[in-house]
């Protein structure tokens, strides 16, 4: 899967087994399957979307604003509590890293466009074979040698 986005969020919603296959496989969900799982509150089709977001506003809008961000506040607070706000942190900083690799380049251009079928793990391969060879180099031209006697 191309990046973290924020797949260690879902262990909170999900429990360890299912955010590991989400995030493990890349499997995308459809908004039904999203709600089935609990990863969205629900699904609507698109026809009905704009009548059940204005009906929600509506019932949201009847509540007091101190009680509205007061309940935020709590619910929001033992999340963070749980530890969310640093998944969402390190999450955030892996995303980005990960997007930007030649890995993920590389895997976008294979699977994503479809330009060639990508074994798995090859690219970690190639890649742990690269840095041994540059570092047994760089480490062989740092070392002092002393000169040869035939060269004297």
């Amino acid at each position: 899967m191309w990046g973290t986005h924020h797949a260690g969020m879902w262990v909170h919603r999900l429990g360890l087994a299912k955010a590991k296959e989400y995030a493990l496989t890349g499997r995308p969900l459809s908004g039904t399957e999203a709600a089935a799982v609990q990863l969205v509150n629900r699904a609507v089709p698109f026809e009905d979307l704009e009548g059940v977001a204005y009906a929600l506003a509506e019932q949201l809008a009847t509540i007091p604003l101190s009680q509205l961000a007061a309940m935020k506040l709590i619910v929001n607070r033992a999340y963070e509590n749980m530890g969310l706000r640093s998944t969402q942190l390190l999450g955030s900083v892996i995303d980005g890293n990960l997007r930007n690799t030649r890995e993920a380049r590389a895997w976008i251009e294979t699977v994503v466009r479809g330009k060639a079928p990508v074994r798995r793990c090859a690219h970690v391969t190639a890649s742990s074979a690269t840095t041994r060879r540059r570092r047994r180099r760089t480490s062989r031209t740092r070392r002092t040698r002393k000169p040869s006697p035939r060269n004297s």
